[in-house]
């Protein structure tokens, strides 16, 4: 795509029109296309580090917790409010030790393998299988 903007913006130009500040103007655009594109198609991901875990997601509302309020991660459906009504959709599920529910990060946006790889890493279960719908709290005992 840049390459084709390259084309068509230079073959429009004679090396004589085209100078310095042509040049700067067109790096420019070019990068701020690149820089926004990148960010556009940016994928949300979870992240944790000794104090708090967090889902950084570029389009949706930041999500995070402390990490040592973390029980365990479970898959289930959330209820998810739209401007047509709302709707169950699958969630990862975020569970303090007494049930009740920190973050929700859609299903969808992560692999069932990444999400167990991430539980692993913070010596936390992963139950449920999408099939339970969860409103604000999680039975500390559901499997």
């Amino acid at each position: 795509m840049v390459a084709a903007v390259l084309v068509v913006v230079g073959s429009s130009l004679q090396a004589a029109q085209f100078t310095w500040t042509a040049g700067l103007v067109l790096f420019v655009s070019v990068g701020a296309v690149i820089g926004l594109s990148w960010f556009a198609v940016r994928l949300p991901s979870l992240k944790a580090d000794p104090t708090e875990v967090k889902v950084v997601d570029p389009w949706g509302s930041p999500q995070r917790m402390l990490r040592s309020d973390l029980a365990f991660i479970f898959r289930g459906q959330m209820l998810l409010a739209v401007r047509g009504g709302s709707f169950w959709d699958k969630s990862y599920v975020f569970v303090s030790p007494d049930g009740t529910v920190r973050m929700w990060p859609w299903a969808f946006q992560f692999t069932d393998n990444g999400v167990a790889e991430f539980a692993q890493r913070l010596q936390v279960p992963v139950r449920g299988d999408f099939t339970v719908q969860v409103k604000d709290r999680v039975d500390p005992a559901a499997t």
